[in-house]
């Protein structure tokens, strides 16, 4: 007996075609897989490269700031007093950068004295966190001995678990020039250009200092007024130059003449004020004295001047005011 058993193309080849489809089916998720990793691992080295390209590019904008604004970053440990500073700070007061090490006690050490009692308030309000950011002008010793004016800027960046702070950063910019420049703006408000004395706006705020001084300590002080005879003349005769050298020997004679402590100014033209303070509770003690300053002004101003080869001879006419209170 003979059976015969046929199958289709199609049937016969099912199995086959079926195996076929998975082993391809599998294989284009793993390479979609594959794609996929590798997709990711690029892209996140790209992401990392960026961030490092930003981080890069922060820093370099941060560097800019810095040097434009001649800052220089500082970073203080307040538990040990350690303080790290950056290359900008050295050069600040004249030093290597592998020379400049810092501490409380360095610090103080370089700290001005004057300024020592200044800055321990504002440290202390800061610390407590009663003010936020700490803002001091201060002065440090330069390598060479003299001063060099800083400006201070910080905040606590750090606190521990009862509070107290542990960490500050902040930065410093040198501002000596611009205290150089208030400074010589505020002689040039309260000093006469010529004399380099007191002008009148001074003048009248001793004054006003002196006569306080008086009501408290009950002792009279006086007001000089001094006006130079034959100025007009020298001026007219030999010129404005040989004027202003007259002017200029007058203050310093003057300045011989009276006594350390009180002022002497120049209100005008050749017109002096000399303010003697605290000269006697006594009147006619005080008069005494002031007559004997007026005495010894009126001797050193009679002898002559070389004003630049010309030989010029001047009196002088005084007033004197006594004042208390």
């Amino acid at each position: 007996l003979w059976v015969m058993v046929a199958f289709g193309t199609d049937e016969y080849r099912a199995p086959q075609l079926y195996s076929s489809q998975t082993e391809r089916l599998q294989s284009g998720l793993l390479t979609l897989l594959l794609l996929s990793l590798t997709s990711l691992f690029f892209w996140h080295r790209w992401h990392e490269q960026r961030q490092h390209r930003r981080m890069v590019e922060s820093e370099a904008r941060m560097n800019l700031a810095f040097d434009g604004g001649g800052l220089a970053l500082w970073d203080w440990n307040l538990t040990n007093g350690e303080c790290v500073v950056d290359e900008r700070m050295a050069p600040m007061l004249g030093y290597q950068a592998s020379e400049l090490h810092v501490t409380d006690q360095q610090f103080q050490e370089r700290l001005h004295p004057d300024d020592l009692p200044l800055l321990r308030p504002v440290m202390q309000a800061v610390v407590k966190g009663l003010t936020a950011q700490f803002v001091f002008e201060h002065r440090l010793r330069h390598k060479e001995g003299h001063w060099v004016w800083l400006l201070a800027r910080g905040k606590v960046t750090k606190r521990d678990a009862q509070g107290r702070a542990t960490r500050m950063v902040g930065t410093d910019v040198d501002i000596t020039e611009r205290k150089k420049l208030e400074q010589d703006i505020k002689h040039l408000a309260y000093y006469d250009a010529l004399t380099d004395l007191p002008n009148r706006r001074l003048l009248l705020d001793r004054l006003q200092q002196a006569r306080a001084a008086s009501s408290r300590s009950a002792e009279h002080g006086a007001v000089l007024f001094l006006d130079l005879d034959r100025f007009k003349q020298l001026n007219d005769t030999h010129g404005h130059q040989q004027g202003d050298l007259l002017l200029q020997q007058v203050a310093q004679r003057l300045l011989a003449a009276v006594r350390e402590g009180d002022t002497l100014a120049r209100i005008g033209g050749d017109e002096f004020v000399v303010m003697l303070s605290q000269l006697s509770m006594d009147l006619a003690e005080a008069t005494s004295k002031a007559r004997n300053v007026t005495e010894k002004i009126l001797a050193a101003l009679d002898q002559s001047y070389d004003l630049a080869g010309t030989t010029w001879q001047i009196t002088v006419s005084i007033g004197i005011a006594l004042f208390i209170d």
